[in-house]
């Protein structure tokens, strides 16, 4: 049997079905393989940032994923040797303020939950996911790649012919390794196991309710789950010393669960038990042919600070929108390059944040660590990223700039997140970032009807939207668009379905249309078609 799609997605978790859903929203034609039997029952993920909160707002889950979670959004980590302990300490973490940055704000909503909603949403748009299916070669010449699968409920083997692979098979899948991709990074942290248990015991500590617990007992932490029995506890084991996963068995894990609870008697019943790593790597290559790495198995960032999936989310994102350039059209597909160009610098900086914050929150667990870098605030790192080369037209002196900018004091150049403002309509606000997402806009002041013309009479009218900013245009920005975008009133800023900055022009130019053909001539690499 052969099946042909226009993209394989290897691997059915958080990022593998995001791609599919962003994929899907588009008209892309996918099918996402997936070896386990059904989406995740762990959920060590649970922080969605208010910047992947902004591309699951466009394609339309918003709404459902907020309703899994109704907590406030201060949080309290209980500190202390178990759950019986007098002499504990209560640590309130909260999220950064984001107000300024995004109309959208940060969720929380573990990988259980999040991973049926992605699917759902995915399989109504027209993805084909398969679970209890594995990938057992593939192969890739320069017009497709060969996919042999077989399904692991009865055993049938069969191929399919794509255009694209997108690799999300995790830090132990085996197309890197069927690629022949390394990777490179201070490499393994710690071992670490999640327990998934169900109890009765009430989420309270001395009479004060918490949202989860770092147990000294245990080395480890205990983490209710809202509004239900299920808990979940993460333990720290050491295969250096000798232990073996199949050490910790359920009666073993009962176990620690009574010693972090503080009590000889405790209803545990064991779900769930699964070994993850705390790990450093960056995979040497994003893109290995027709290929393309996102997630886990580009690279995998420790979980301190959250930035680990939410950047593989991203990776999707970025991925799709270029996907779908190309296989509808206009884009040639050297367009696909930039994938790399792009997330694999963003990806290693982020991985030096988490791992910074390892560094000064925890013990080296390693001594393998790097020197430290710098800690960057959390909104530096969520919205202040920036491109250094890729689908864009840098500026004169552009070169060599720092990954990170100030998120709240943004520059809008060339590879940066377009800020955020608030504008006014027709009687309704509306943000910039909404205007942005899934679509090509151009951003004017007041005086640029020529950048309008000029877009209306080039081959690409179709592809983008113009809106004109300021008291007497078609939104009226409260006086910050000029300022905010380091434009005229006759210039023009060109942001990408990304929301990413493609081009800018501080002023009027001339011959405006011939311009416009050029810079998306430089952007979409393309290749004439027949």
């Amino acid at each position: 049997m052969e099946t042909k799609t226009s993209v394989l997605i290897i691997g059915g978790g958080l990022c593998g079905l995001s791609a599919a859903l962003f994929l899907a929203n588009r008209n892309i034609d996918c099918i996402v393989i997936e070896r386990h039997r059904t989406t995740s029952i762990q959920y060590k993920f649970s922080g969605i940032s208010a910047r992947t909160m902004e591309l699951y707002r466009q394609v339309g889950i918003e709404k459902e994923i907020r309703e899994q979670r109704q907590r406030q959004e201060s949080n309290n980590v209980i500190i202390a040797k178990n759950l019986q302990d007098k002499d504990y300490r209560i640590m309130e973490i909260e999220q950064a303020d984001t107000s300024q940055l995004s109309p959208i704000r940060h969720a929380t909503c573990e990988q259980d939950r999040l991973e049926p909603i992605l699917k759902e949403k995915a399989v109504e748009l027209g993805a084909d996911i398969r679970f209890h299916t594995e990938v057992t070669d593939i192969r890739q010449d320069k017009d497709k790649v060969k996919v042999s699968i077989k399904n692991l409920s009865n055993q049938q083997t069969s191929d399919i012919h794509a255009a694209y692979v997108i690799a999300a098979d995790g830090t132990n899948g085996k197309t890197r390794e069927r690629l022949g991709v390394n990777r490179q990074g201070p490499g393994l942290l710690q071992n670490w196991l999640n327990v998934i248990f169900n109890t009765d015991v009430e989420p309270m500590i001395n009479g004060h309710t918490f949202t989860a617990s770092m147990l000294e007992d245990i080395n480890g932490s205990l983490v209710p789950r809202e509004g239900s029995t299920r808990w979940s506890m993460s333990v720290q084991y050491f295969p250096q010393k000798g232990e073996k996963l199949s050490d910790y068995n359920e009666e073993r894990c009962k176990e620690l669960i009574k010693k972090g609870m503080g009590r000889d008697k405790v209803k545990g019943n064991i779900v769930d038990i699964r070994s993850w790593e705390a790990a450093a790597w960056i995979a040497e290559q994003f893109v290995v042919g027709r290929t393309f790495f996102i997630g886990d198995s580009a690279h995998v960032i420790p979980p301190t600070g959250g930035f680990g999936a939410n950047t593989g989310i991203q990776d999707a994102y970025n991925l799709a929108w270029k996907l779908g350039a190309v296989i509808k059209g206009p884009a040639g597909e050297d367009l696909l390059t930039t994938y790399e160009q792009e997330r694999q610098p963003v990806a290693y900086k982020t991985m030096q944040q988490a791992l910074a914050r390892l560094q000064a929150w925890f013990k080296d667990p390693s001594n393998k660590l790097p020197p430290a870098e710098k800690i960057i605030p959390d909104n530096y790192v969520v919205f202040g990223y920036r491109y250094q080369s890729g689908c864009l037209i840098p500026e004169t002196g552009q070169f060599n700039q720092e990954i990170f900018e100030n998120a709240n004091n943004p520059t809008a150049v060339p590879g940066a997140r377009a800020p955020h403002l608030d504008l006014k309509g027709s009687g309704e606000s509306v943000s910039t970032i909404d205007l942005f997402l899934d679509q090509w806009v151009m951003l004017t002041g007041e005086n640029g009807e020529k950048w309008e013309e000029a877009i209306q009479q080039s081959k690409w009218a179709n592809q983008v939207a113009s809106y004109k900013l300021g008291p007497n245009g078609d939104l009226n920005d409260g006086g910050k668009f000029l300022e905010t975008y380091t434009i005229e009133k006759d210039g023009a800023v060109l942001i990408r379905p990304d929301g990413f900055i493609a081009w800018r022009s501080m002023q009027m130019k001339d011959h405006p249309a011939e311009l416009m053909d050029e810079v998306f001539e430089r952007l979409f690499y393309v290749q004439e078609k027949d």
